[in-house]
């Protein structure tokens, strides 16, 4: 089972620093106002690459993960999870 677990954490870090790419590119494109929209739209997109690459499920859920934990850094309350973000 080590081998699953070293795929996770793989997984687990390609997505975070692919989620960190894409909020580099959210802000290079818009101001601080909507920095967050721009960021949520380019995260769609690139699952969407993601599924037309034919990426494994796991990568998949790893990136939104990851993309998550961005997005709630950058909603107004912080990391805590809202009904505006469509956590609860």
């Amino acid at each position: 089972m080590p081998h699953q677990t070293d795929n996770r954490k793989e997984f687990a870090a390609k997505a975070k620093t692919r989620a960190r790419i894409v909020l580099r590119d959210a802000v290079a494109m818009t101001s601080s106002d909507t920095v967050r929209q721009v960021f949520e739209q380019a995260v769609t997109r690139e699952i969407a690459h993601m599924l037309e690459r034919g990426s494994v499920a796991r990568a998949i859920t790893a990136f939104e993960d990851a993309a998550a934990e961005i997005h709630h850094a950058l909603c107004p309350h912080g990391m805590r999870p809202c009904v505006a973000c469509g956590d609860q």
